[in-house]
């Protein structure tokens, strides 16, 4: 098992060897240091079969915090939102936007949520576009979803093991996420406890919290279009012609510092005379002061892979989701098409192409955009 502290882990990415034999692909994200916690008991791990429904395994599960999951305890009717309990994220030179919770987000301490009393979700393969003997092919979108998180709705339900029905009952999270482009909105409703439509965990999709593995076999191709579908409604959107509210875009769940060296999609005046990655040049300038409400980008570094320079996911090379409404923003960073291969062909969808080539390992992959990788980390991406 792998534990990353401070980062909550969205996606690894499983290599087998010569002989086909996997390495562990499992992942914790918490909001604690994690330490030896076998003894802790009525607790129980689960992963989707082959036929996509969600079953038990043994072991033991670890708490993660994110934000934005209401809390609906009988003794407290009044909605809180989770969030980051530290401020200062960043380097901002304004308080007010250096911030992860955007403004008027209400704080829920971590120390109040209960801690190792949910399924620990171990992430099972995603499903390939296409798999031949030189090449498998993944198409994977960015969208933003609910999901339970935090304890309460489908994890409140003796069917994981829990002996006794958890004190706290929080609503599900808004994430964003990584998941097939082919597949529908998340629906938890088959599961016992599940709190509406729209809601991840759910067997009918592998949009989820943490994703989904990719794997993969040592010297074996693998091509994956990044799709960055953060838009109002992406499961309605024509992204090959967007037009309408559907294809809008969406502004980030969390607070977006302007003041720091980062992507800048706006073009505020540069520092180095550039239109976008950059830092400002006027740290006096008024629209520094506040946060960064436009459509956000995005770009997939898969963390130690051998790869060529055009699909490295540079943190200068973002872009922009395919939405109806992004006229006046910079759609792509500086490095995208900078390279001997065009990876981004059509708006929204970057083509990266994987070696391979490293010894088999278990690696993972996240945004990496300029300025902001914590932000779109910690949303879930």
């Amino acid at each position: 098992m792998v534990g990353l502290l401070g980062l909550v882990v969205l996606l690894l990415v499983e290599f087998r060897g010569g002989d086909g034999a996997p390495t562990s692909a499992s992942a914790v994200a918490d909001s604690v240091p994690l330490d030896d916690h076998s003894d802790v008991d009525g607790c129980a791990a689960l992963e989707w079969d082959e036929s996509g429904l969600l079953q038990r395994k043994g072991g033991h599960a670890a708490g993660v915090l994110l934000q934005d999951g209401g809390k609906a305890n009988a003794s407290d009717e009044k909605a809180t939102t989770v969030g980051h309990t530290k401020s200062g994220s960043g380097c901002g030179r304004f308080g007010k936007a250096s911030s992860l919770l955007r403004e008027g987000t209400e704080r829920l301490d971590a120390g109040d949520v209960e801690k190792y009393v949910t399924p620990l979700v171990i992430p099972p393969v995603m499903r390939r576009e296409k798999a031949n003997r030189k090449l498998n092919k993944y198409s994977i979108s960015a969208r933003k979803f609910k999901q339970q998180i935090l304890p309460g709705g489908i994890w409140n339900s003796s069917v994981w093991g829990i002996v006794e029905s958890l004190s706290q009952d929080y609503n599900a999270t808004t994430v964003f996420g990584y998941g097939p482009t082919d597949d529908p909105e998340p629906n938890c409703k088959s599961l016992q406890g599940c709190k509406g439509a729209g809601i991840a965990p759910a067997p009918n999709s592998q949009f989820n919290f943490p994703g989904y593995t990719v794997e993969t076999t040592r010297n074996h191709k693998t091509l994956v279009d990044w799709h960055n579908d953060l838009v109002k409604d992406p499961w309605s959107c024509d992204f090959s012609h967007p037009a309408g509210e559907a294809c809008e875009y969406i502004r980030h769940i969390l607070s977006i510092d302007q003041s720091l060296h980062w992507a800048n999609p706006a073009g505020i005046p540069c520092a180095n005379g550039r239109s976008t990655d950059c830092r400002p040049a006027d740290v006096s300038d008024p629209r520094l002061a506040s946060e960064y409400t436009g459509p956000v980008p995005m770009v997939v570094h898969v963390h130690g892979a051998h790869v060529h320079s055009n699909s490295d996911g540079y943190p200068e090379a973002w872009w922009l989701p395919a939405a109806s409404d992004v006229d006046g923003f910079a759609r792509a960073g500086a490095l995208v098409n900078r390279f001997d291969r065009r990876t981004n062909r059509r708006h929204g969808v970057a083509s990266f192409r994987y070696r391979n080539n490293q010894p088999s390992t278990t690696l993972w992959f996240h945004d990496h955009t300029l300025g902001m990788t914590r932000n779109n980390v910690y949303a879930g991406m």
